[in-house]
């Protein structure tokens, strides 16, 4: 006689007997065990993203005394799923001692599930699984991103202009990650950080520019996110506005400046020194040398504001005087922040005023709401007394920015009054740290007028007074 077993997940049976009479046969069918202790791990990962993010699948080795395993098959589904099909097979795996599968071809932070299937000669066993498995990415931690463009120009004393940017960063003890040298921001979340420091070279053998992934990120940076931006380099007009792609004008555009020069060489020379605006320094005539004549003032850019937008500083007006303008630096403020300096910071002399520059960029810093902390005795970051400066613009319209210095951590209001003393807005008030602060009033529903606004803070009170303008 014959007997023939099957069942699902056993390898047929099927033998032959002789037998003389009435008799009971035991026999047992092989079981395609299947793979055991499916794991799924995702690999956690930290923006800025500079390696393929994979999920490894590991399992152990089943039991095959008396059958042979081939191989593994990999099954994958965006969705849970009980039943392997062929439409889910995405890869297969070898039959060794290493029970493992890299799966890299996955979108980041995107949810899997995953089974395995043991293939035997024999037939396949049962899945095993799904199992789930996601990639985790961890935002960026630093307070700003140095956007590194400066075509590895040295421009600086015999530093890249980064290199320079973050030394003040350092004092400032502000953190931050440095881009790979002409990158693309592609791999990079720019809302990870509070602002953007691009930093761009001089006219020189190279002058590769930012690739239009990246314009376009930093554009949605401003205007989708509301981000800040401060870009630093001579010419920015001219290689972005003048002989710019239509993205990179589109960028240019959004910093409310109009290109109007591509300035002189250095043996001629630019920028002998500059002048901090009063209404941004908030304190008048703040004179700064820069390096006159050196890389770092070759072909510097001269531009003009436009309406709504901005001083911060300005350059000498003789010897040598602008071709058309002395405006080196500029704050446009349009629910994003977009600042510009055609001067490199890190080319400003320590001179008669100390500390020059940690106090412009710390200002721009401060501007951007990012603490400025570990900053040494008489720098920009801790006042020695409470002060109101004058508002700017001033007349103005419709937004024109306070700026205020607290000694210590404390509780403020700042109020705004029309001419009669009736209290129209409050547009700060709460607890803030040491510091300079600047606040933005917005006057676009108020008329036409003289007002006044006054600043409390612990037994201090200043005020100061301004004219807007319709």
């Amino acid at each position: 006689m014959t007997i023939s077993a099957t069942s699902q997940y056993y390898p047929p049976f099927e033998t032959t007997l002789t037998v003389s009479s009435d008799t009971t046969v035991d026999f047992a069918l092989i079981y395609l065990e299947p793979p055991a202790d499916l794991v799924a791990i995702g690999d956690t990962l930290e923006r800025p993203i500079t390696e393929e993010g994979k999920i490894t699948l590991e399992w152990t080795l089943p039991y095959v005394a008396g059958i042979t395993l081939d191989h593994f098959d990999i099954y994958r589904s965006e969705e849970p799923f009980t039943e392997p099909s062929a439409d889910l097979l995405i890869d297969t795996a070898p039959a060794d001692t290493l029970m493992y599968y890299e799966d890299y071809d996955i979108v980041l932070e995107e949810t899997y599930y995953y089974a395995v299937v043991a293939a035997y000669d024999e037939g396949d066993s049962r899945m095993t699984g799904p199992v789930v498995a996601t990639t985790v990415v961890l935002p960026d931690d630093a307070d700003v991103l140095v956007y590194d463009f400066d075509n590895a120009a040295t421009p600086i004393g015999g530093l890249g202009v980064e290199a320079a940017i973050t030394g003040i960063l350092d004092e400032l003890d502000v953190s931050y990650t440095v881009s790979a040298q002409d990158a693309t921001l592609d791999g990079y979340e720019l809302t990870d950080y509070d602002a953007v420091i691009v930093c761009l070279g001089v006219h020189d053998a190279d002058d590769a520019k930012i690739d239009d992934l990246s314009m376009g990120m930093l554009i949605s940076y401003l205007e989708d996110e509301n981000g800040q931006v401060y870009v630093e380099g001579p010419d920015f007009g001219k290689d972005y506005f003048s002989s710019g792609t239509a993205i990179q004008r589109d960028f240019f555009n959004l910093f409310g400046i109009h290109y109007d020069h591509d300035g002189n060489d250095e043996g001629t020379g630019n920028v002998r020194y500059i002048v901090g605006d009063e209404g941004y320094f908030g304190i008048p005539s703040v004179h700064m040398d820069y390096s006159f004549g050196t890389i770092a003032d070759r072909l510097v850019d001269e531009f003009s504001l436009d309406p709504g937008t901005n001083l911060m500083y300005t350059s000498q007006d003789s010897a040598p005087a602008p071709n058309v303008s002395n405006i080196r630096g500029s704050k446009k403020i349009s629910g994003y922040k977009a600042y510009y300096s055609s001067i490199y910071v890190g080319a400003l002399v320590e001179a008669d005023y100390p500390n020059v520059k940690s106090r412009i960029l710390g200002q721009v810093l401060c501007d951007f709401g990012i603490t400025c902390a570990g900053v040494d005795d008489g720098k920009l970051a801790i006042p020695t007394a409470y002060s109101v400066g004058p508002a700017f613009p001033n007349p103005f319209n419709p937004t024109t920015d306070v700026r205020f210095e607290l000694p210590e951590d404390t509780e403020i209001t700042l109020d705004v009054f029309d001419i009669a003393g009736k209290k129209i807005a409050t547009i700060a008030s709460g607890h803030f740290s040491a510091g300079v602060h600047t606040v933005t009033w917005d006057a676009g529903d108020s008329p036409s007028g003289v007002y006044f606004y006054r600043l409390t803070a612990d037994e201090f009170t200043g005020c100061g007074k301004v004219i807007l303008l319709k």
